[in-house]
């Protein structure tokens, strides 16, 4: 087998291969024989058939199968001799196969890059220690408690923020009803979001028994596509407006929240608790980030566009909704127009991790991967061991896991092997943070 790659690009290469006359007739006399004993034809007994009457009916169905078996023989082979690490597929020109004469292919590809990573050392990294104050405490149990409230008409009260509203209201696009626009003694509490950007404001101060047009414009990401981007009107008709009470906050509120034992002093430690480990998981995230931001910056990596194309194709599958033929073709130009800069960032990412963990001998060890499965399937409640032996069976899955948790094992190295300085902050310092980091 005769080679020869050409570069046709930083990481295009060209791999033309050439199998030698001897086994491309060895081949197809194997065919032919195997052929010849397993079809049926008139005058003929099995074995006996004559080897032009077999080329002349079957001649281009056994050559395209031959050239077939040559390829996928000879492919791994020739990516092991020449130390080609292809990023996907090839495209393949399979020549002619004629018996006497050798065969040659074209297979076009894409490789790896080769990755040396810098000043991934002593990377600066910023700290927040974050110190837990009762009132984050008290803002969680005020939560609590405003979602046990109970509401009460009250005759010529103004609809304040918080206040539940019983109302009718009919909508409209374009003078036309649509599904799902219309609804008869419907509650809404104001400030809780649960309509469209617009709405609920519109409702503050209005009485029982008044009449109110609402004018909103739906997102432009709207999950019904075909009211995204539309203006609509809603005419109201607030029935009632209900003042909220609050319960106590007492024992009770801690019963109806699950603690069966210890009352509010419980509930509070269990809100602690939790709220402590919600803040080590956000300190995490926003020191890995930083660690990210800097590898980024300091290597600046020349991709592969297949790598690209196919961690955008990622981005596009998980963006679609599946509504519609259509409303998926707008959500995938938008995906392809406005997260390239971000599938970039990823492939980068991946390849330098995996660039470090190479290097260092970094590992993702059996313990850490139950220890994240174990984290992960808790959940999904009473079905966590089922979805558990779901994630170690699927061998997809489990690569997927395992990536993560390698990724995860990289970066507690980096911060490890990293100048750390720590910075107090509040919970609401550390939640803007996050949100800033993840933006």
């Amino acid at each position: 087998m005769e080679v020869t790659v050409e570069k046709c690009g930083v990481f295009d290469r060209q791999v033309v291969v050439r199998i030698p006359d001897s086994e491309v007739t060895s081949l197809l006399d194997a065919e032919f024989g195997r052929l010849s004993h397993s079809v049926r034809m008139p005058g003929f007994r099995p074995g006996r058939i004559p080897r032009h009457l077999l080329e002349a009916r079957f001649g281009q169905e056994v050559k395209a199968g031959v050239a077939e078996q040559l390829f996928k023989g000879s492919y791994l082979k020739v990516l092991e001799q020449e130390s080609l690490l292809p990023v996907d597929m090839p495209k393949v020109n399979l020549g002619n196969i004629q018996r006497g004469e050798a065969f040659v292919y074209t297979a076009t590809l894409q490789v790896y890059p080769q990755v040396e990573p810098k000043n991934y050392q002593r990377i600066s990294v910023q700290r927040p220690r974050v110190t837990l104050a009762d009132a984050d405490v008290d803002r969680i149990l005020e939560q609590m408690r405003e979602s046990l409230a109970t509401y009460h008409a009250e005759a010529g009260r103004q609809a304040v923020d918080g206040d539940q509203l019983l109302l009718d209201f009919d909508g409209s696009v374009d003078g036309q009803p649509f599904s799902g626009g219309q609804a008869e003694g419907f509650s809404l509490v104001l400030g809780s979001g649960r309509f469209i950007p617009g709405f609920e404001e519109q409702l503050l101060g209005a009485v029982a028994d008044e009449e109110r047009v609402v004018a909103v414009t739906f997102p432009e990401t709207y999950h019904h596509h075909e009211l995204a981007g539309k203006e609509a009107r809603f005419a109201c008709k607030v029935r009632e407006v209900r003042r909220p009470e609050l319960p106590p906050m007492d024992d009770d509120i801690a019963v109806k929240a699950g603690v069966k034992e210890g009352g509010l002093a419980q509930l509070r430690q269990n809100v602690r608790n939790q709220l402590e480990e919600s803040a080590r998981d956000l300190v995490e995230q926003v020191v890995r980030r930083q660690v990210l931001d800097v590898l980024v910056r300091e290597n600046q990596i020349e991709l592969p566009s297949q790598l690209v194309d196919r961690e955008l194709e990622g981005l596009v599958q998980r963006a679609k909704t599946g509504q519609s033929p259509e409303r998926d073709a707008v959500i995938e130009a938008e995906v392809r127009q406005q997260q390239r800069p971000d599938a970039e960032r990823r492939v980068t990412l991946g390849l330098l991790l995996g660039a470090i963990s190479r290097k260092e001998s970094i590992q993702a060890d059996e313990a850490s991967i139950s220890a994240y499965l174990d984290k992960m399937v808790l959940q999904f409640g009473e079905h966590a061991q089922q979805m558990r032996k779901y994630f170690e069976e699927n061998r997809e899955r489990r690569e997927e896991i395992v990536g993560i948790v390698l990724e995860h094992k990289v970066l507690d190295w980096l911060v490890e092997h990293g100048e750390v300085t720590e910075e107090p902050c509040t919970l609401e310092e550390l939640k803007e943070r996050q949100k800033a980091v993840a933006n």
